[in-house]
């Protein structure tokens, strides 16, 4: 697809904003003030000026949207329309990519990583799943339900479900999709599939809450589907090239289906570069440890990479060698258990699995926060060997789009704690990088006894420890009190653990801040 007048320019990943959007109802959120708090370096010129006060965003389908800078607030404003389009919902990322000019490429992905390029209004100029109810429906449009939401919870109760017993890939083809044979001969090893299936049998197709029904047919030892199966083709809006995999349940009359499009293949093998040929994020959950093995997200199991897991029996992960082993019938990669314990991997933490041409593979780790986990060897002190402990380092070129109190939905409660609930910047897993911060109540300073909920939330509408460039945090008026003795020049000790961390006070024009500690 051609960009307007950049079509022949190549963007640059370091020059991108990654932020984090929240909010609970998408038709009140489409109301709100939403605007950015912090303005990217990339959208001023070497001496610190906005080059365009007016600017568009160029979506993945080719619209433009018109948005303006405020200079006197440093905010972007007029970006309601476009989130409506796209049905931007809670925790999803987007990012700004500026190739020059007054025009941004725009992405949008859903907190499972996966990238959204539906939109509402004009469906017939996107590549993704076709709407099967009324846009005007109040059960649907209060409720926010809308079919990337469909596509995001597909691939996690792909990958959460225990029952599953097999799963089975099928490359679409023209032959699939071709309406007048009215059926379609099940071939290969999608026969193993239906060996429990018997002519005259419906089988569901599931994906979350839509269903199809499929009639079966058999004649001679062959299988077909039904005329059911065009009109699953029809509605999921399935392309020749596309991978259709499905995962057997205990009912044998069901199926789970989860859906890889031909351009997020596309976009994954462009993305990941000629030395990196495979790349897989999880984040890690309840149900994705299952007996000492993890299952890799369906988003990269294509036979390609599977040949290159083969290959695999140890990752680098912290300077040292695991031993790992994958299983093609499975679909698990075993081995992971011993690392998430020595790494003390939590719920939501985001866990990267790369491999190489050379089936040499890395396991990086990050935290909810943004923070990767490195493991440092044994420091001796005082000729007293200290214990191993966890080393989180910061990523820099961060940018953060965020909704500030008074442009929250209306349905959000605007207290602290609600707002830490639901604003806080989570690690975003879009190209192998983390892009926010988020600081939950386990991870708050130990010995700060004060409403630490509005500190979190102070420091992540501030953004000025992710940027890389501007280190001070302010403090809410909750800490007032507390801070009321604190002078310019003075330290504050953070305790959390075996770990401290000194901070230094700056008091100026009556407000006090955090140093760059």
């Amino acid at each position: 697809m051609e960009y307007s007048d950049h079509s022949s320019e190549e963007y640059s990943s370091d020059d991108s904003l990654y932020g984090e959007i929240d909010g609970k109802s998408t038709e009140k959120r489409s109301q709100a003030r939403i605007k950015a708090k912090t303005v990217p370096y990339l959208f001023h010129d070497r001496h610190g000026r906005y080059k365009h006060p007016k600017i568009k965003l160029l979506c993945t389908e080719g619209f433009k949207y018109k948005c303006r800078y405020d200079r006197e607030e440093g905010k972007i404003v007029g970006l309601q329309r476009f989130f409506r389009d796209h049905w931007v919902t809670q925790n999803s990322i987007i990012t700004f990519q500026w190739p020059g000019g007054r025009c941004f490429l725009v992405r949008i992905y859903k907190p499972t990583g996966i990238e959204a390029d539906y939109n509402w209004f004009n469906p017939r100029k996107c590549q993704s799943f076709k709407d099967s109810f009324d846009i005007n429906d109040p059960k649907y449009s209060s409720g926010g339900s809308m079919v990337e939401e469909e596509k995001a919870k597909a691939l996690l109760m792909f990958n959460g479900m225990r029952e599953q017993v097999g799963m089975y890939e099928m490359v679409v083809t023209e032959s699939c999709l071709e309406k007048n044979s009215k059926t379609l001969e099940i071939k290969g090893h999608m026969q193993k599939m239906c060996e429990q299936w018997n002519s005259g049998d419906v089988i569901k197709l599931k994906f979350v809450k839509k269903v199809w029904k499929i009639e079966i047919t058999k004649k001679e030892g062959v299988t077909f589907f039904g005329p059911g199966w065009f009109e699953c083709c029809d509605e999921a809006a399935l392309m020749a090239g596309d991978t259709l995999v499905l995962r057997t349940c205990k009912d044998p009359l069901e199926l789970l289906a989860c859906v890889l499009k031909m351009t997020e293949l596309q976009l994954i093998e462009k993305s990941i570069g000629c030395d990196q040929i495979g790349i897989s994020f999880l984040q890690f959950g309840h149900d994705l440890l299952i007996n000492d093995g993890v299952m890799i997200p369906p988003l990269v199991v294509t036979n390609f990479f599977e040949s290159l897991l083969e290959k695999v029996d140890t990752v680098l992960c912290g300077g040292r060698e695991w031993q790992v082993k994958y299983s093609k019938d499975t679909k698990m990669l075993s081995g992971l258990l011993p690392i998430m314990r020595e790494y003390e991997v939590k719920i939501r933490d985001t866990i990267f699995f790369t491999v190489a041409r050379d089936g040499e593979s890395v396991v990086k780790i990050f935290r909810r926060d943004g923070m990767e986990v490195r493991y440092c060897k044994a420091i001796v002190e005082d000729g007293k060997v200290q214990e191993p402990f966890l080393q989180r380092e910061e990523v820099s070129h961060v940018e953060v789009i965020d909704v500030s109190d008074d442009e929250a939905p209306m349905d959000v409660e605007k207290d602290g704690h609600a707002l830490v609930a639901t604003e806080i910047m989570q690690a975003s897993h879009v190209d192998g990088r983390s892009h926010g911060v988020d600081v939950s109540d386990d991870e708050a300073p130990m010995d700060i006894e004060t409403d630490h909920h509005a500190l979190v939330f102070t420091e992540l509408m501030q953004a000025s420890h992710v940027d890389g460039r501007s280190h001070g945090v302010y403090l809410g008026k909750s800490l007032e009190s507390a801070a009321r003795d604190w002078k310019s020049g003075m330290t504050v000790i953070f305790n959390k653990g075996r770990n401290s961390w000194p901070i230094g006070v700056i008091e100026t024009n009556n407000s006090i801040r955090f140093s760059k500690g």
